[in-house]
């Protein structure tokens, strides 16, 4: 930073970085002798000859605007301050949103026709393009084209965030689920392979397998009262499985009759102080997990790559609209 400064360089240190921040000015002046190149020679001769000397001049046709009156002038001059203010802190919102998804780059480019430059390259060759914004229409007409497609942007930005959002909290939520204790863990993760099989899970019209998470120092107390918590607990169906998290919970089986279920989970809470939950053994479940989490990664990454592209579009586009209202009759 300090090197920048010795050399006037007006610089700003973000992350591993430093951004140099570029400053163009817009000069408006009045015809020398009634010539426009006698006025441009003299502008030229004066910023060469101070700091400035190796900026780099370029000239918009003022006279090819149609400003309107004053009363229209005034709008115009409103309605561009407050859409310099949006579209400056949308781009800050693209550059942001950008570089979270790509930390290792360094600059945002503008893509134009003749191939991607950076912003100090395009405002250095920026001209006029009567194709997009025709000066020979109201300057009004202008910005309320600027403000439509300002709009458009910030819709389009939207969605791209918001499809890729969507498929991240999916795949935190499958992940959220492998983390934590055998209170909260998704059972299918651990109730698997050897460990397990579907004899151990009897689930009938009747009769349902619950699994009780209990601590390791109350084992002894959940063995000899579990028997005892309602009237539909099926006598000696308790079965320990070979888990144990690093909490010390461990997991056990337990066959009751169907109706009285939820009496017995409340009970096993209330006077116990054991977590009993509900599980439908399917030997399956963990190949189908396994295969929507891929699904979910892949498609975080095909969202990610769309979003940066989406931001790089966006961004040349507001960096490009955002040009376009400065030449404006509130500058002159």
């Amino acid at each position: 930073s300090d090197v920048y400064k010795r050399q006037g360089i007006n610089a700003e240190y973000m992350g591993n970085c430093f951004f140099i921040k570029m400053v163009f000015f817009l000069i408006g002046a009045q015809k020398l002798s009634g010539n426009v190149k006698h006025s441009w020679d003299k502008i030229q001769q004066v910023l060469q000859a101070g700091p400035s000397g190796s900026g780099k001049m370029f000239n918009i046709e003022r006279e090819k605007f149609r400003f309107g009156n004053l009363d229209i002038l005034m709008i115009i001059n409103d309605q561009l301050g407050k859409l310099d203010t949006v579209m400056e802190n949308l781009l800050k919102r693209i550059e942001k949103q950008y570089f979270e998804l790509d930390p290792n780059r360094k600059e945002m480019m503008i893509q134009t026709l003749g191939g991607n430059l950076t912003p100090h390259k395009f405002v250095q060759d920026f001209k006029w393009d009567d194709s997009k914004y025709p000066r020979n229409r109201q300057f009004i007409e202008l910005v309320k084209i600027l403000q439509l497609k300002t709009d458009e942007i910030e819709k389009l930005l939207r969605q791209g965030i918001l499809n890729y959002q969507e498929i991240k909290v999916q795949a935190s939520q499958y992940q959220k689920k492998d983390t934590g204790s055998l209170i909260t863990k998704d059972l299918a993760d651990v109730l698997k392979g050897k460990i397990v099989s579907q004899d151990d899970f009897l689930n009938t019209q009747y009769i349902q397998t619950l699994v009780a998470v209990v601590p390791k120092a109350s084992v002894q107390q959940w063995t000899e009262q579990y028997e005892f918590l309602n009237d539909g607990v099926i006598p000696k169906s308790l079965k320990q499985f070979n888990i144990e998290d690093k909490d010390g919970f461990t997991l056990w089986r337990v066959c009751v009759f169907r109706p009285q279920a939820q009496d017995f989970i409340t009970a096993s809470r209330v006077k116990l102080k054991i977590t009993v939950r509900e599980f439908t053994y399917d030997p399956t479940a963990l190949a189908d997990k396994e295969a929507k989490i891929k699904e979910l990664e892949f498609q975080s990454r095909s969202l990610s790559g769309k979003l940066q592209n989406t931001c790089e579009k966006c961004f040349g586009e507001l960096y490009i609209c955002l040009l376009y209202t400065s030449p404006s009759p509130r500058d002159s």
